[in-house]
């Protein structure tokens, strides 16, 4: 995605990822998910005393069906106890994966040439992306003529938001909606999973988030979760331990000079790695070791940001990440 476009996306967005009532249609997005499909497939593991084959994987169709029904109200149903593979996803994985390769691709004039001549790695890129851009438009062509029926749109998910505030531009408010499944899916579930197996080691705070959560009502409103300052610091912590974006990289778009006199060419990289920083910054206290709770606020926002990529969409991201986590710790 071009650095213009990006800007504007932002811009755009910063809005209506902060609305309360985003916040709350997200809530209840995960309560369905939970109740309807992660909690079931649970429920018959412990019934049978069965152990899941990959409880990431679990975690990552929770995921992904709530971050689709978030985005544009489409659900993949990939969170199913047959536990399908969708050609949406796959599709999703495909172009995620390809367009990785070629960011780290020791010789990037071979890709070059596969996308020129349309074959190998580069062919199934461009049909891997068809599949998702596909997808997005029929769903965002369903919803405009829906608009154009009706005054407003019944749906709360971003791609109606959108739509519905005057942006009717097709690529547009598909580049939005794909952006955001991007930005928020792997590192979710990332999130969670790290989060988990670091409370599997560590009972006793395992004890102490259960004792808080139980303590809030069964709603879980916005403003309940923001006030676990034990749930929230704990969730911070995993992820100052084991990053979501455990290396975040960047390009320069134009000649630049450092602070320090350092000449950056355009086109030169940078990559910070959280993932390794985070472990050895001496100001950065173990979780574990300190006391009392609300001590463990420390440093929860800037941990926040930077281990989510320091994106527009960070805060957001992180809320989610805490209804989930907060709902599938009281089960």
């Amino acid at each position: 995605m071009d650095s213009e476009s990006w800007k504007v996306q932002r811009q755009v967005s910063s809005h209506e990822f902060n609305t309360k009532s985003l916040r709350k249609f997200v809530e209840t997005v995960v309560d369905v998910e939970l109740n309807n499909r992660l909690l079931p497939i649970l429920t018959d593991a412990s019934k049978n005393q069965t152990i899941l084959p990959d409880f990431q994987d679990i975690l990552q169709r929770f995921t992904f069906d709530n971050i689709c029904m978030i985005a544009f109200g489409f659900d993949p149903e990939y969170l199913l106890p047959s536990l399908p593979e969708t050609a949406f996803v796959k599709a999703f994985d495909d172009s995620s994966r390809i367009s990785s390769e070629r960011v780290n691709a020791e010789i990037p004039f071979l890709w070059k040439v596969k996308k020129i001549l349309n074959v190998g790695s580069e062919r199934q890129l461009k049909e891997a992306v068809a599949e998702v851009r596909g997808l997005a438009t029929r769903i965002v062509r369903e919803k405009k003529k829906e608009l154009e029926e009706k005054s407003a749109l019944e749906s709360l998910d971003i791609l109606s938001r959108f739509l519905s505030s005057g942006h009717s531009d097709e690529a547009f408010v598909v580049d939005i909606v794909i952006s955001f499944i991007l930005s928020g899916r792997d590192t979710t579930s990332a999130a969670l999973t790290w989060f988990f197996w670091l409370l599997s080691k560590h009972s006793h705070v395992e004890n102490e988030i259960l004792k808080e959560i139980t303590g809030k009502s069964e709603t879980d409103s916005y403003n309940e979760v923001k006030d676990m300052v034990y749930t929230h610091a704990a969730l911070c912590e995993s992820m100052r331990l084991y990053p979501p974006v455990p290396v975040d990289a960047k390009e320069a778009a134009y000649d630049d000079v450092l602070p320090d006199g350092t000449l950056v060419k355009k086109g030169w990289g940078d990559s910070t790695a959280p993932s390794q920083l985070f472990k050895f910054t001496p100001i950065l206290l173990d979780f574990y070791c300190l006391e009392p709770p609300q001590k463990l606020a420390l440093h929860h926002i800037s941990l926040t940001l930077l281990s989510l990529g320091k994106s527009l969409q960070s805060c957001f991201r992180a809320h989610t990440v805490m209804v989930m986590q907060c709902r599938l710790s009281k089960v």
